[in-house]
């Protein structure tokens, strides 16, 4: 785009030869140069040269050479740096709204590799989980037929007690199947080939704590969201539409200036210097008298601009929502964490208790399968919140804006 707007070169070579009927052979050469600019004030510059030589059989050859200058300078109607260069404006802005888009694509992205490798840990996690809460349920499967069997307790609690067991298998096996399957297309989202193993490592995501004001924190987003910044460069554009569309409703007003120098044709070539021929200065004004297109054109612009300017205003308000339910949000997650802590003590308590009980004979060993169901229950659902709490801590700074990733593919911190 920028090279239109550039000086305009061209260069041009021919070579004619005639052999008529009844007459002399004549042979003629012309070279044509052109350059062509659009200055910074919408004006059109232009100059042309050429060099002609043409010669006949058994005369001497005749040159000839020719250069003209002209300059047009719209004054109303077309004219200004902004009306002319408006393709390469438009396309340099353009080129800057692809970039902040590509790069709020790649925090996107990054985000969503962290969802997908934490969506991975937490099910390790949960196998890790659930292999101990079979175990349980295999010593509480044994526990009950040893005492069946010196008459302490019932056959359905031994019923019970195996039921869990196989419950507790079953739910490890469909776990690690889904697993695996999660683990290969994890390996495909991130393009590596088959042959390429991928696992994870069963560890949390490290707690890291939001020390933002949730009031400075929409300050900041106001001026580092790429998206918004995109959004109001793009309302600028439409104010320029405006004003073209304006522009367009004016009279026709143009000066025109131009000279020319030529030789006349000598029998050798540069044997005479350019003299000017010609010099004209030009003042036209075109009165509009049907502008019902542009009229329409200018209308248009306006809505569009008052539409613009809604959907501005739109954003912002839904942004500071969205960050200030994005703090809510984590609070309550840190709440979660600290009751599903609490919840995992009280539970390995009330398992602890259980089982004793069961052993004195006071409870059957249902009490027991459920206090394990939940104690299981309560450390798959702190893994989920602690999951849940970096994604969320992630996708607050990205809407922020001050989530960057580097050339790697990792955070800057």
């Amino acid at each position: 785009m920028r090279h239109g707007f550039a000086p305009q070169l061209a260069l041009a070579l021919s070579y004619l030869l005639d052999e008529p009927a009844g007459s002399p052979d004549s042979n003629s050469g012309d070279v044509g140069f052109s350059f062509s600019q659009i200055l910074p004030t919408g004006a059109r510059l232009a100059l042309q040269a050429s060099s002609t030589a043409q010669a006949a059989e058994g005369q001497s050859g005749s040159y000839a050479s020719f250069v003209s200058l002209s300059l047009a300078q719209p004054l109303l109607r077309g004219g200004g740096y902004a009306v002319t260069h408006e393709p390469l404006i438009q396309a340099e802005r353009s080129l800057v709204y692809a970039l902040r888009e590509f790069e709020l694509f790649r925090e996107d992205f990054s985000i969503d590799v962290a969802r997908r490798f934490y969506d991975l840990v937490n099910r390790k996690q949960s196998i890790d989980n659930q292999r101990r809460n079979l175990e349980n349920n295999e010593f509480g499967r044994r526990q009950a037929e040893a005492f069946f069997a010196v008459g302490r307790t019932s056959e359905l609690d031994v019923l019970r007690a195996r039921r869990s067991e196989l419950t507790a298998r079953n739910a490890q096996l469909e776990a690690q199947e889904s697993l695996l399957l999660e683990l290969d297309n994890f390996r495909i989202f991130l393009g590596l080939p088959e042959d390429q193993p991928v696992d994870v490592e069963p560890a949390s995501p490290l707690f890291t704590p939001v020390r933002y004001d949730a009031r400075s924190a929409v300050e900041v987003a106001l001026e580092n969201r790429l998206d918004l910044c995109n959004r109001r460069e793009q309302l600028e554009d439409v104010e320029r539409g405006l004003r073209l569309a304006r522009n367009a409703l004016l009279p026709d007003l143009e000066l025109a200036l131009g000279t020319s120098y030529a030789t006349d044709p000598v029998d050798r070539l540069g044997g005479e210097d350019l003299e000017r021929t010609d010099s004209t200065l030009s003042v036209t004004l075109g009165l509009p008298l049907d502008r019902v297109r542009q009229r329409n054109a200018y209308r248009s612009a306006e809505i569009s601009l008052a539409r613009s300017r809604r959907e501005l205003e739109e954003f912002v308000d839904q942004l500071r929502v969205r960050i200030q339910s994005s703090f809510r949000e984590l609070e309550r997650r840190l709440q979660s964490l600290e009751i599903q802590r609490q919840l995992i003590e009280d539970q390995t308590k009330n398992l602890r208790i259980a089982e004793l009980r069961f052993e004195r004979g006071e409870l059957p060993n249902r009490d027991v399968v459920e206090a394990n169901q939940s104690l299981l229950d309560a450390q798959n659902a702190l893994i989920d919140e602690q999951v849940g709490y970096e994604i969320a801590r992630l996708q607050l700074m990205r809407d922020l804006g001050i989530l960057f990733v580097g050339d790697d593919g990792m955070w800057k911190q």
